[in-house]
């Protein structure tokens, strides 16, 4: 499609751009301003994924440095409609970056999990110390009734 445009003169290309040659069409072609707004979208996550593997290769590949995030939704949906357009260190940042949030994810959930059983172990063990000091109260109020009936007893077989 690119290459009819381009052979048509209504778009340039250099190396890395496709500028559109008329203005015009831009205006009144819907079908091509849609394309080039989807474009442009992705070549700004594209442009973010470039900077962001740099950035990680720059910092001899810290773990720290790797997407997350809506950063890494977005780039993984354009990387999956666009694979041919990355290098190899962008997939392999691309793929290191999906693995350790899936990693971050699994931990979160074995985390939360812990502390639920961790609540639940502690819930018990209250409810395990309320039941006690209940039996323990009942049995006091026992022992200081059978005290009032002894008294009273004594009291009135007096001397």
């Amino acid at each position: 499609m690119l290459k009819t445009l381009v052979d048509s003169r209504l778009v340039t290309t250099t190396d890395k751009t496709a500028e559109v040659s008329h203005e015009a069409l831009i205006r009144e072609w819907p079908t091509l301003r849609g394309w080039l707004e989807k474009n442009r979208a992705g070549i700004r996550i594209h442009r973010d994924l470039s900077e962001a593997t740099r950035d990680w290769d720059n910092v001899l590949r810290e773990p720290g440095a790797l997407l997350r995030g809506v950063r890494l939704v977005q780039a993984l949906e354009w990387a999956e409609e666009n694979p041919a357009e990355m290098n190899a260190l962008e997939s392999q940042f691309l793929e290191l970056s999906h693995e350790a949030a899936q990693r971050e994810v699994r931990e979160r959930d074995e985390r939360q999990k812990r502390e639920l059983e961790a609540a639940r172990k502690l819930a018990e063990t209250e409810r395990a110390r309320a039941e006690s000091e209940r039996q323990r109260a009942e049995e006091q109020v026992r022992y200081v009734s059978r005290v009032r009936l002894r008294n009273r007893v004594i009291a009135a077989a007096g001397p």
